[in-house]
């Protein structure tokens, strides 16, 4: 009977032993399964399924509780009163908007530097919630919201930690952005851009120092038009240098967004509180058939100047 007894007390110390080495080996794994991007190995067209699965759960599981993983996230760069000097601002903007008797949380995010090299923004999801009134016309706002939230970045620990991207997730697909990093400015270049996209109406680039960056904009130009000689030729009435590049980092329409140094701040001060100011006209030439022919016609459009960080 000892000999027995001994046998099971030795065969149950076994089993443990390899049930705490499978749970070691598989714990990664489920880690992963909880909080992870779904993998796909490179050069193949292999989909992890299980981790899809599992996200199609946690995204359905959350809606029932009204919570909104958001499939598309507007990027923008913001600098407000409450910032240090060595401060900014990633505004991620949800483009959807809800009216009527509701309200909708900020988007929820976690932020943390990751080897040195990254910094991780992970976006959870944001809420949308009936209010409970018998007054509706009273209790309720009808205005248009929209979910959103600002990461501030510190302009030391980018530097210090040697940061050379930011990469964003929603939990399922994770974009990349490059930081570009000039004397005075620091802009961000989309590498990836499949759910975090640059936001057309305003800007991914920071200003720091003396210098002011202000924007000449031609809203009306057609893309035919071919604005660059007299831009500049306007510009240069205001001693203004122009930005090399912006227009390409932030996408934006290259024949009606100019981006330019304002060094003496003769244009910064022109700008109104909406972010705007008239200047007058510049010429567009354009092409017409008249009774002889193709001819060139001189048309005059109105330019503007903006800060760097709006789109007219």
């Amino acid at each position: 009977m000892g000999s027995i007894a001994l046998s099971m007390i030795w065969g149950k110390m076994v089993f443990m032993k390899y049930f705490i080495l499978l749970f070691i080996l598989f714990l990664p794994l489920a880690t992963q399964a909880q909080d992870s991007q779904i993998f796909i190995a490179p050069g193949t067209n292999v989909t992890n399924e299980a981790l899809e699965i599992i996200e199609a759960n946690r995204k359905a599981a959350m809606e029932d509780n009204n919570e909104i993983v958001p499939d598309e996230v507007l990027l923008s760069t913001v600098r407000y009163d409450y910032m240090s000097d060595n401060q900014f601002g990633i505004l991620m903007r949800i483009p959807d908007t809800t009216t009527g008797c509701f309200t909708v949380s900020p988007l929820q995010y976690e932020a943390k530097f990751v080897d040195n090299n990254y910094l991780d923004i992970k976006v959870d999801s944001y809420r949308v919630a009936p209010i409970e009134t018998q007054n509706v016309a009273y209790d309720c706002n009808q205005s248009y919201k929209a979910a959103s939230s600002v990461v501030v970045v510190n302009l030391d620990d980018i530097q210090r930690r040697n940061i050379k991207e930011i990469r964003f997730s929603n939990g399922g697909v994770r974009d990349t952005y490059f930081i570009k990093r000039g004397p005075n400015r620091v802009m961000l270049e989309a590498d990836t851009q499949i759910v975090f996209k640059p936001d057309e109406n305003s800007s991914l680039m920071v200003n720091f120092g003396g210098e002011s960056v202000v924007a000449l904009q031609v809203p009306m130009a057609l893309s035919s038009d071919d604005l660059s000689k007299a831009v500049n030729d306007f510009a240069m009435r205001y001693s203004l240098s122009p930005v090399e590049n912006l227009r390409s980092l932030n996408k934006q329409p290259s024949n009606k967004v100019f981006y330019f140094n304002d060094a003496n701040g003769r244009l910064s001060g022109l700008i109104e509180e909406k972010g705007y100011a008239p200047l007058g006209e510049i010429p567009a030439v354009r092409a017409y058939s008249g009774p002889q022919g193709i001819e060139d016609r001189s048309v005059p459009l109105k330019i503007f100047v903006t800060r760097h960080d709006i789109v007219l």
